[in-house]
């Protein structure tokens, strides 16, 4: 179908000299007004394009409104797409110029809505299936869609083909209880599924379903530990056409925390090799510690390791993405823990209630949100062994969804690490082993001298292309000290030196 309703937005966009900080140089800025409750959420194109996008609702429809800007952040064109009211929106996943929606009016009945930003035409699917799904993963490729989830706690994968409108539940999967850990096209539009489930040794494996473009499964390699471990995630990435490398966390064979790192390699499809190096193996694993602490704990471990005895530190660790920069795969990972608060529920006294003198007290402990400790970073070479590893600490950051906040950016020399706080970019750069910049901080900038940044929230970094990053997110500001503030959807364009 061909664009539909074209919309009107007052867009600023703001350029001055380049302020450049450490290993980062913000160089374009541009504003949106918003009002109470509006945001965005952005996409990048493969022509370098980037895409906001927002839902909103009528009386009559769901509303998909979209502003689409070039590298220079001037808009190049905006529309907006009525939907069904009943639908809602769920998943969304950008592939080369086609950003596609996933939305569900139930758990049986889903649509996905393709947006064409190269022709500007959008195209509306039906997918209905008999087996209700709480979606978790959304991927597209030119010959169709991947929708993993979960259905009582089993892990379930559909295949939408967009040539023959066909749906279908993938093969192969167990049926018994797991974990989705990773879906992966590949150019030829076949496809990778990694799951987490119980062996018959009852220790967790990772297995990968491989896929042809139909959706007929290929085949299937069960990645395991012949001891006492167990390998609670994983990701791959492929090397080259008979070989890929799986990389993830192990913990021990009941256990829910991971102990360390494992980098399996695979050949001709089949496991070569499996390497296991625990976090207290790795040379700069704890520098996120204060210098003191650091130094008493890494004592600690040298005098087991003195006596014959191992040592061990168990964390959660979310095993985010693998890259490659000079002929190695790099390892992006972030450590965090749940934070819980107790809720004093005073009972009081009522006529007739049993007290014994006293008062009745009930206390909750209510979850209050994740805090994340640091990221690690490893360097693996393309046979699966372990060449460095270095790590960026992690500060203030909560959140009740598990999300990446650290983003790299290689470079020829180094890789710049960086993430948002609030109004703030915090950063590093670091080559192997080594630091090149230590942890820094600076102001996210308003581009003029005239404008006040009141507040912020939601503040995100996300790749766009190359070197180049976006900050983005919601503020507060005010033209002077004694103007009213407006609310603003803000992207900041940042380059990476």
């Amino acid at each position: 179908m061909k664009f539909f309703i074209s919309i009107k937005f007052l867009l600023v966009s703001l350029c001055i000299n380049v302020s450049v900080y450490g290993q980062f140089a913000q160089t374009d800025r541009v504003e949106l007004p918003l009002v109470t409750g509006q945001s965005y959420e952005i996409s990048a194109l493969s022509d370098s394009s980037l895409v906001l996008y927002q839902m909103g609702r009528t009386p009559e429809n769901l509303i998909l409104s979209f502003i689409q800007l070039d590298t220079a952040l001037q808009k190049i064109w905006d529309g907006i797409i009525p939907i069904n009211r009943e639908f809602q929106f769920s998943k969304q996943y950008t592939h080369q110029q086609t950003t596609h929606f996933l939305l569900n009016s139930n758990r049986f009945e889903f649509k996905i809505l393709s947006v064409d930003f190269k022709n500007y035409q959008y195209s509306l699917y039906d997918l209905q299936t008999l087996i209700p799904v709480n979606i978790t993963e959304f991927k597209v490729s030119d010959y169709g869609a991947l929708i993993g989830g979960y259905f009582n706690q089993v892990p379930i994968v559909l295949f939408f083909e967009f040539a023959s409108g066909l749906v279908k539940v993938l093969p192969g999967l167990f049926g018994e209880q797991g974990e989705l850990n990773q879906i992966e096209f590949y150019e030829d539009g076949s496809f990778d599924i990694l799951l987490c489930s119980r062996y018959f040794t009852k220790q967790k494996t990772i297995w990968i379903k491989s896929y042809t473009k139909q959706g007929d499964l290929a085949n299937q390699i069960p990645v395991f530990a012949s001891d006492q471990r167990s390998l609670l995630f994983g990701r791959s990435v492929q090397i080259n056409q008979t070989q890929k490398v799986v990389v993830g966390v192990f913990g021990n064979r009941y256990s829910e925390y991971s102990k360390g790192l494992f980098i399996a390699n695979l050949k001709d499809e089949e496991v070569t090799k499996i390497n296991f190096y625990n976090y207290t193996d790795l040379e700069n694993f704890f520098k996120f510690l204060k210098a003191k602490k650091e130094a008493r704990l890494k004592t600690r471990i040298e005098r087991r390791k003195q006596k014959g005895k191992k040592s061990h530190r168990h964390y959660r660790l979310l095993v985010h993405e693998l890259f490659s920069q000079d002929n190695q795969v790099i390892l992006l990972a972030e450590a965090f823990y749940p934070k819980y608060k107790q809720a004093d529920n005073f009972g009081g006294y009522f006529p007739g209630m049993p007290t014994n003198g006293r008062y009745r007290s009930n206390y909750d402990r209510i979850f209050d949100g994740y805090r994340y400790t640091h990221a690690a970073v490893l360097g693996i070479d393309k046979n699966g062994n372990l060449i460095w590893d270095n790590c960026f600490e992690i500060n203030d950051v909560k959140t009740f969804e598990l999300e990446q906040f650290v983003k790299a950016v290689p470079t020829k020399s180094k890789i710049n690490l960086v993430y948002s706080f609030e109004n703030t970019l915090r950063f590093k750069s670091i080559q192997g082993n080594k630091v090149i910049e230590n942890k820094n901080t600076v102001p996210i900038k308003s581009f003029s001298q005239n404008t006040n940044i009141v507040s912020s929230e939601n503040t995100k970094v996300t790749r766009w292309y190359g070197n180049i990053l976006l900050a983005y997110g919601v503020q507060e500001i005010s033209i002077n000290l004694n103007a009213a503030t407006a609310r603003v959807f803000f992207i900041n364009k940042l380059e990476s030196q």
